[in-house]
């Protein structure tokens, strides 16, 4: 049953490659599924819009809140 919930859940992940220091939009940003434990859920979305990129995402890694600066 977990294991179904994680396949069932979307998570964020990088819509293309982001530069340190950028401030997340949402074109930046595209969900898809599994949302495995460490990355960002969907519904958290608003939260992380306009938060800064701590290091280089590649486009299609998972987000996780590591990722990010504190605001």
């Amino acid at each position: 049953e977990v294991e179904s919930m994680v396949v069932q859940r979307r998570g964020l992940r990088a819509s293309r490659s982001i530069s340190s220091g950028t401030l997340l939009k949402r074109e930046d940003i595209t969900v898809l599924r599994p949302c495995n434990g460490e990355t960002i859920p969907a519904n958290k979305l608003n939260e992380v819009r306009g938060r800064e990129v701590a290091h280089d995402i590649e486009e299609g890694v998972e987000i996780l809140w590591t990722d990010l600066l504190n605001p």
